[in-house]
């Protein structure tokens, strides 16, 4: 989680992508760097449905979204509120992993969502967070640029460990 804090937006997410639009065009952006792509059959030659918002697959016929087939697949929940919980899983997670913060009822008061439906958020995105490059959801919120300890100190020692948390405090 601290690699992922060390890379998050000096704006915040909220002040980097202040619509569902602006969240929706940086799921895409990362889930296909390449340009989209079918899920189903991996198909490059996708069209798009404007009235739909949904792209479809010229080979194999499927209507798919940004979200689909993703953590976002099937959620009630917008894309603005996963990056804004995903950005406050972060912060608490970096500086106190020990602590269940910020709990269902937090996010449910910030995000202005149903305390069921934040508990879920909760679970899902730190289970996708918690993933080596933090998933999908962590690639899309935190931007900058990889940060590593200097070549001098061990992996995975408390050193870097270290090393990270004065990175945080200055």
């Amino acid at each position: 989680m601290i690699r992922l804090l060390l890379r998050l937006p000096e704006a915040g997410v909220a002040g980097t992508w202040p619509t569902e639009r602006a969240c929706r065009n940086r799921l895409i952006a990362t889930r296909w760097p390449d340009g989209v792509r079918c899920p189903k059959c991996e198909n490059a030659i996708v069209g798009f449905l404007k009235t739909r918002q949904n792209f479809y697959c010229k080979s194999c016929l499927l209507q798919f979204s940004a979200q689909s087939h993703s953590i976002f697949h099937r959620s009630h929940v917008n894309l603005l509120s996963w990056f804004r919980a995903a950005e406050l899983l972060i912060r608490y997670n970096a500086h106190h992993p020990d602590l269940n913060y910020p709990t269902g009822h937090d996010l449910r008061d910030v995000l202005g969502i149903s305390y069921a439906a934040a508990h879920a958020l909760k679970r899902k995105s730190l289970s996708e967070l918690l993933q080596p490059d933090g998933g999908l959801l962590g690639r899309c919120v935190a931007v900058g640029s990889a940060v590593s300890a200097p070549s001098n100190v061990p992996v995975g020692s408390s050193e870097e460990l270290l090393w990270f948390y004065h990175r945080i405090a200055n």
